[in-house]
Order: C-alpha cells, then sequence, then structure tokens
C-alpha cells in the first residue's frame, strides 16, 4: 500500500493523468441536507458550549468534527490499482492499492437493481479487506481488468445459495471455497 500525505489542499486527482479506464466508486448512502444542516448546528452547540463552560476541549471537537464534515473522499479503481483521496482544508490524503498487492476481488449482489459490491482483499493481509460499491456494469469491467493483471489474481462471486448473506471478513479469511464460485467473463 502506498500513502503519502500532500501539502495544501484542493490538488489534482492523482487519476487525471492515467490514459486508461477510471471507474468511480457510488456512495449508498449520501447525507441527506436535513442530516447536514443538524451536523452544523452541533458543532455551533459545540463551539457554545466549550466557551460557556470550563471544558475548552470541547471547541477542538467541534473544530475536528467541521473538518470532517469539509472533508470529500474519492475511490475509484483504475489500470494501477484500488486508489483513494482525501480532500481536506488544511491537508490532502492519498492511498494506492495496486494490483499487485491485491490477491482476490470477490462481487457481491446485494439485491440493488443498480449497484453491487466488490470486496478487494489485500495480499498477505487477510484483515484487510476494501468494500466499493460499483454500478453493475462498471463492476463487470473491473472484474475483467482484475482477471488480465499479470499478478494471479483470484476473481470470483459471492454465493447466496451456501449461506453467506453479506461477505463478511471472516469468510473472506477463512478462504472457504463453499461459499464462492469462480466466474466467468
Amino acid at each position: 500500500m502506498d500513502a503519502m500525505t500532500l501539502p495544501g489542499a484542493k490538488k489534482e486527482l492523482p487519476w487525471a493523468e492515467t490514459t486508461g479506464p477510471v471507474y468511480h466508486a457510488q456512495e449508498i448512502k449520501p447525507r441527506k441536507e436535513s442530516t447536514k444542516t443538524l451536523c452544523w448546528l452541533m458543532c455551533g452547540f459545540l463551539i457554545v458550549g466549550g466557551l460557556m463552560t470550563p471544558y475548552k476541549l470541547i471547541i477542538l471537537f467541534a473544530l475536528l468534527y467541521m473538518l470532517v464534515l469539509l472533508m470529500k473522499k474519492d475511490m475509484v479503481v483504475t489500470e494501477r490499482g484500488v486508489e483513494t483521496f482525501y480532500q481536506m482544508r488544511i491537508t490532502t490524503w492519498y492511498e494506492k492499492l495496486e494490483w499487485k498487492d491485491i490477491d482476490m476481488v470477490v462481487r457481491e449482489d446485494r439485491d440493488d437493481p443498480r449497484l453491487v459490491a466488490l470486496y478487494f482483499r489485500e495480499r498477505g493481509n487477510d484483515d484487510r479487506v476494501k468494500r466499493l460499491f460499483f454500478t453493475r456494469e462498471d463492476a463487470q469491467s473491473i472484474m475483467r481488468m482484475a482477471k488480465l493483471q499479470p499478478d494471479r489474481i483470484e476473481v470470483c462471486e459471492a454465493d447466496k445459495k451456501s449461506g453467506h448473506k453479506s461477505a463478511s471478513k471472516e469468510y473472506y479469511k477463512t478462504g472457504v471455497r463453499a461459499g464462492k464460485k469462480n466466474m466467468k467473463l
């Protein structure tokens, strides 16, 4: 995993220079406007509470929460691997999980008419699994891209009939073959 901090804010996205396809992960539950408004009101209450009480540390929590509300997270799959870019007001953070570091890609159909979940397991680290949601067409393209990688990546689909309602970490850690089937692309 390649991670680095880039100084400053609002940088150009790292995958803007790639020539291949860029598949953007979808949010399954974006925040509603009413929820955002309530979060900002809570920040205001925390700041006022920190000013009116002897507990000034509350102001720091309010400022950190404001940074979280302003943060933007972009996750994509490119020809280089799974890339994540966090943009905050004070700094940016970039992570890249390259294809050579991925040993398994599993597709899970969650009965959503539009989206499917893809799980990317890091090679040699059974505890590190990234779950991203893509449109069905993008998921098929990503799975084809994973099969074409020079490093052996197992591409499979979670099998609902085996009793695994959702693909959990334990399911991928054990590598139980009864719960997955090879996918033909």
